[in-house]
């Protein structure tokens, strides 16, 4: 029982949002600064991951 108490100090629910605005909140997030649920950082490892991975494709 205790535990359940504590975790319920840590858990907030999202806030209820309808589909429209649930999809412009995920196209872009201005509380958390994320594009499709990515931040910059996010974005810019992904693309040179990708990038080195062609990269080795093409030289193989």
């Amino acid at each position: 029982m205790a535990d359940k108490k504590i975790a319920e100090q840590y858990y907030a629910p999202p806030p209820k949002m309808g589909k429209w605005e649930g999809f412009k909140k995920f196209l872009w997030n201005s509380d958390t600064s994320q594009c499709l649920g990515r931040t910059g950082a996010s974005w810019d490892t992904q693309s040179l991951l990708t990038h080195i991975q062609y990269l080795k494709l093409t030289f193989l």
